[in-house]
C-alpha cells in the first residue's frame, strides 16, 4: 500500500488529487457506456452478440443468449454441498429479514372527510445485473433477487458475464434460482444494462434495474436514469476505515483486502489513524492476509494504484478527511 503522513511535504495537495472525482464520472468511460447503449438499441441481440465476443471472448448465437432451466439444473448438480448449505443459509435470513421491513398500505380520512392513504405494489418485472468473471457474486443474487421476490415481482432478470466457453459460475446460477429468478441471460456490461433498460427481441424491457458493477455498468446505469428506474449507482468499491489505538488490526486488514479483491483497479481502499504504529501494523497485517486471498493479483493492483494508509495529525482532522 501506498503511505502518505501529514508531516509530508505537500500532504494537503497530495489529499485534494486522491479526493478528486471518482471513475463514476470519467469522460471516457461515459463515452465508451454511451457508444455501447446506442448500438445496442440500434442492433438489439445482434450488438449483444457482438459485445459478447468483444468483452467476454465467447462465441455466442442469439439462442444461446438466455440460460435455459435446464441448464440451470445441470449447474445446481455442480455445487457442492457445502457452499449449497452456506447459500441457502444465508437465502433464509435475507428473507426473514426483508420480510419484516415489508412496506403495508394505509387508509383513511383527512380533516376535509376525503379518503387518503398509500398503496404499495410491486414492479411486474425487473432486471438485475450481477458481476461474473473472474468474481461471480452469489452474494449478489441473494442480495438482489431475493429481495425482488419477497417484494412480489413476478419476473425477475438476471444478467451476467459469461466466460469464453459461454458458462457462467454454477454456485451463482444455484443461488439465483434459490432466490427466485425467472430467467437468466449471459450477458454482461453496460451492453446487459442497456439491453434491459431498451429491450430486444430476446431479453424483454423491464422496469428498474437493480445491482453494482464495473465502472462502464455504473456509468451505463447513470446515463439510461429516466428511460428505465435505477436502484443507485453503487460502484466504484470505496473503503476508508479510520483507526484509533484500539482498532483490531487484523480487522482492519481483512476489511481492505475483502473491498480490493473486486478487481477492477478503481477500488479506493484507505486507512486513516493518528497513529504511526497502526498505520505500520495494518501494513504487515496486510503483507501477512494476503497470501491467503486467491485474488492476490486483483488485491495487489488495486491497493498499488489507491490504497492508502494516511497518517493525519489530530482525530478532527482525521473526521474531516472521512467527510468530504
Amino acid at each position: 500500500m501506498n503511505m502518505l503522513r501529514h508531516t509530508d511535504v505537500g500532504f494537503e495537495r497530495k489529499l485534494d488529487r486522491l479526493c478528486a472525482a471518482s471513475s463514476l464520472f470519467d469522460p471516457k468511460i461515459e463515452a465508451s457506456a454511451r457508444a455501447i447503449i446506442e448500438r445496442v438499441a440500434a442492433k438489439g441481440d445482434v450488438a449483444l452478440i457482438e459485445f459478447a465476443e468483444k468483452f467476454d471472448g465467447a462465441k455466442l448465437s442469439v439462442k444461446k443468449l438466455q440460460i435455459t432451466d435446464e441448464e440451470i439444473v445441470e449447474a445446481s448438480h455442480q455445487v457442492d454441498g457445502k457452499l449449497k448449505a452456506a447459500i441457502g443459509f444465508a437465502h433464509r435470513n435475507i428473507r426473514r429479514f426483508h420480510k419484516q421491513g415489508l412496506r403495508k398500505g394505509w387508509s383513511g380520512r383527512n380533516a376535509q372527510g376525503a379518503q387518503v392513504g398509500e398503496k404499495f405494489d410491486p414492479f411486474g418485472r425487473v432486471g438485475v445485473y450481477i458481476p461474473g468473471g473472474t468474481a461471480p457474486l452469489m452474494s449478489t443474487a441473494l442480495m438482489t433477487v431475493t429481495l425482488a421476490k419477497v417484494a412480489g415481482c413476478k419476473e425477475i432478470v438476471v444478467c451476467t458475464p459469461c466466460g469464453k466457453d459461454g458458462s457462467v459460475n454454477p454456485g451463482l446460477l444455484y443461488a439465483a434460482k434459490l432466490a427466485g429468478v425467472t430467467e437468466v441471460y449471459r450477458v454482461g456490461g453496460a451492453h446487459a444494462v442497456a439491453a434491459m433498460a431498451h429491450g430486444t427481441r430476446s431479453i424483454g424491457r423491464v422496469q428498474k434495474i437493480f445491482g453494482p458493477g464495473n465502472a462502464y455498468v455504473v456509468a451505463a446505469k447513470r446515463l439510461l436514469f429516466g428511460r428505465v428506474a435505477i436502484d443507485l449507482l453503487p460502484g466504484p468499491s470505496e473503503l476508508l476505515v479510520l483507526a484509533d489505538g484500539t482498532a483490531k488490526v487484523g480487522w482492519a486488514a481483512a476489511d481492505l483486502l475483502a473491498q480490493a479483491e473486486h478487481g477492477s483497479g478503481h477500488e479506493r481502499c484507505w486507512l486513516i489513524s493518528t497513529s504511526s504504529k497502526v498505520l505500520k501494523t495494518v501494513e504487515r497485517e496486510i503483507e501477512k492476509q494476503m497470501p491467503e486471498r486467491l485474488r492476490h493479483k486483483y488485491i495487489q493492483k488495486a491497493l498499488r494504484q489507491n490504497g492508502w494508509l494516511i497518517q493525519v495529525k489530530t482525530r478532527a482532522q482525521a473526521i474531516e478527511l472521512a467527510n468530504r
